[in-house]
């Protein structure tokens, strides 16, 4: 399947398939060109307190994702785990998490001080996926010492394409730990409720169907980003495609872009090996950890320990770091 990972809609239809194209065209009809347009303030409605076209919007998502409610968040998926982890875990409970949850979770644990267990991925075929088997046993053994977990987070799609199988994943949890509540991290599986194939791999359809069965279940949170459809990284015949997304000025967007240009055959040339910048030093090019194409660092900052930190983790996850040298500022004719 191949569809957008992110705004604009209309250079998304571009590269899609002609039936898939033609398929978005049908659903958005005269509305595409501007639905990459943006409203705020009295032009949509209180963010905090909605009681107009925000409300109506969130009461018509949670229907068409089988949510009890829905609530629209900005930043993407990670600050709505990092808002979900604290609402879950008010109390300062302990938190058990997947591996191979994004890095917002461990930061949000960290940050507010919460207790928290980190159970390793397990490799298959050099991707790092939930070990759902481990996940259920640390569960089962807190629950029976009277000291069970107060959420535990998952990771329910991975950026390599792996779907879990929430029927039977979310089934298990809960049986392991009724009482711990639940942060379900669909970041890359929004698409999948709409798809008659896959929707009944999804958190919320497992939800409801253990619900169906009379199942008590605990406080279940799902977050998820509607313009992520796990295509972001794909391989066509132009080469290998990376999406970013730079809210920054013009000339930084083009300086990261003619950088990326390189980096195909940089990543594949020993010439483009480099160390680590030294600690104290000024960078001079950009590190990017793939996934998630997020930059570590960028030309003028200081490289610190944190920033080494980082590096580190992500190269343990099994990010590529790119080391991407800046382009030269080619000045433009009069």
């Amino acid at each position: 399947m191949r569809s957008f990972h992110a705004l604009p809609l209309l250079g998304a239809t571009r590269d899609m398939p002609a039936p898939v194209k033609a398929g978005f065209e049908a659903l958005f009809q005269h509305s595409l060109p501007t639905g990459d347009l943006s409203f705020s303030g009295r032009a949509l409605d209180s963010f905090f307190a909605p009681d107009g076209p925000l409300a109506a919007a969130q009461t018509e998502a949670a229907a068409a994702f089988a949510a009890e409610a829905a609530f629209f968040g900005t930043c993407g998926t990670t600050v709505s785990n990092r808002a979900a982890l604290l609402a879950l875990a008010r109390d300062g409970g302990r938190v058990l998490i997947d591996g191979a949850s994004h890095q917002s979770v461990m930061f949000t644990a960290t940050a507010a001080q919460l207790p928290m267990t980190i159970i390793e991925p397990v490799d298959v075929k050099g991707c790092a996926l939930t070990d759902v088997d481990s996940m259920a046993g640390r569960l089962s053994a807190a629950a029976h010492s009277g000291k069970p977990y107060a959420v535990a987070v998952i990771t329910a799609t991975s950026y390599d394409g792996y779907i879990l199988d929430m029927r039977n994943v979310l089934r298990r949890l809960v049986e392991a730990s009724p009482s711990t509540a639940l942060l379900i991290d669909s970041a890359w599986g929004a698409v999948h409720s709409f798809s008659g194939r896959l929707r009944r791999y999804t958190a919320l359809s497992a939800v409801n169907e253990l619900r169906s069965a009379k199942i008590k279940l605990p406080p279940i949170v799902v977050t998820s980003s509607a313009h992520k459809t796990l295509c972001a990284l794909s391989c066509s015949p132009a080469g290998l495609q990376l999406n970013f997304h730079i809210g920054v000025s013009t000339q930084d967007a083009d300086d990261l872009v003619q950088a990326l240009r390189g980096l195909a055959h940089r990543a594949g040339s020993t010439a483009s090996v480099r160390l680590a910048p030294v600690f104290g030093s000024t960078v001079d090019h950009y590190v990017v950890p793939y996934p998630p194409g997020i930059p570590i660092a960028v030309p003028g900052d200081t490289w610190c320990e944190r920033k080494q930190q980082a590096a580190l983790r992500e190269e343990a996850a099994g990010a590529h770091i790119f080391h991407v040298d800046q382009p030269a500022r080619v000045e433009a004719p009069l």
